[in-house]
């Protein structure tokens, strides 16, 4: 046998060696991941049973897939409490998203404060030994339920003397909520509380007639890369499906917490609305200022980490390359 022969055939089989080795690296990195979110899933879904006093999942609405008062996103730090919320009889979805960092809960865009989920924000702040509430109502369309809230826990009715309550909004809400004697305005030069924990974003780059109109808030739960929305990102679902559309990996799809449910006719219609009719126009017409909103996109998509996006309209998305597919999309920039 040539010399060259033999290169050539040493170089084959070592070839072959490092074709083997990466697929089999991949098979176990991809294994891995699966393992892992499997995991991640039997500790949400036991939460979940623990919390809302069930031992099954029974799928209701597209609104609250789980049928549940509090539903796991992060076991033991992220909750969300998905609720219908009608418009002219359609629903149109709604979320509430409870953050627990050390022995801070903060309530982010509350819903009704009805008597189950009154009962399950005692007991997180009991278990927990939460010794302060932050209540954050992030626009000016989301205002409807931050009284209930404010009756409850800012006048103190029932509540244990050592826990702390803040109430605070976007710029401007003093004058949208006059009920709520709110703490402080998110915004300004004041940090209201410690920014490297609940980074905040504000909006403030459209006008209509001249005057603010979401003037929205938005929020980054950097410990565990969670991106909160009220309106400026929605992720409304299709005919069935949890994120079908999505290419990129990560994301979980339909999974017990996430059941696949009927999406109404008229929540589908809304759907198209939003993202055909709506977006277009704010992006073309409300946004007066096209410099201050690219900074916000950008701080956004080029800099926070996103690990899990959870608007309070439609689906959570889970996994950083599909967060970074599905709000690129929604921002109209190619990823």
């Amino acid at each position: 046998m040539s010399s060259f022969t033999v290169a050539v055939v040493i170089s084959y089989l070592l070839f072959m060696q490092f074709a083997c080795c990466d697929s089999l690296s991949l098979e176990s990195t991809t294994t891995n991941a699966a393992n892992n979110r499997a995991m991640q899933q039997r500790r949400l879904v036991k939460s979940a049973y623990e919390l809302n006093n069930v031992d099954r999942i029974t799928p209701a609405t597209y609104s609250n897939r789980a049928n549940l008062t509090l539903t796991p996103v992060i076991d033991g730090k992220v909750w969300s409490c998905d609720r219908p919320f009608l418009w002219n009889g359609i629903d149109v979805s709604c979320r509430a998203t409870l953050i627990l960092k050390g022995d801070t809960l903060f309530v982010h865009s509350p819903v009704s404060l009805e008597r189950d989920l009154q009962t399950k924000v005692d007991g997180i702040i009991e278990q927990e030994g939460v010794k302060r509430m932050i209540v954050l109502t992030t626009n000016y369309e989301h205002l409807k339920y931050v009284p209930e809230w404010y009756l409850k826990y800012g006048l103190g009715a029932d509540v244990n003397g050592e826990l702390e309550v803040k109430f605070y909004g976007c710029p401007g809400i003093r004058d949208k909520v006059e009920e709520v004697k709110w703490d402080g305005e998110i915004g300004g030069d004041e940090e209201l509380w410690d920014y490297d924990v609940l980074e905040p974003l504000h909006v403030g780059c459209e006008r209509v007639l001249g005057k603010p109109f979401f003037n929205e808030v938005v929020f980054y739960f950097k410990e565990e890369g969670v991106f909160v929305s009220t309106d400026l990102f929605w992720n409304y679902p299709k005919l069935q499906g949890v994120n079908p559309t999505l290419t990129s990996s990560g994301d979980w799809g339909e999974w017990e917490l996430a059941p696949p449910v009927k999406v109404p006719f008229s929540s589908r219609l809304w759907k198209f609305g939003m993202d055909k009719v709506y977006k277009p126009v704010y992006n073309k017409f409300m946004v007066s200022d096209q410099e201050e909103f690219s900074r916000v996109k950008d701080k956004i998509l080029d800099e926070w980490e996103i690990h899990v996006a959870v608007p309070a309209h439609g689906d959570i998305v889970r996994g950083e390359e599909a967060c970074a597919e599905a709000l690129n999309k929604h921002f109209g920039r190619r990823s």
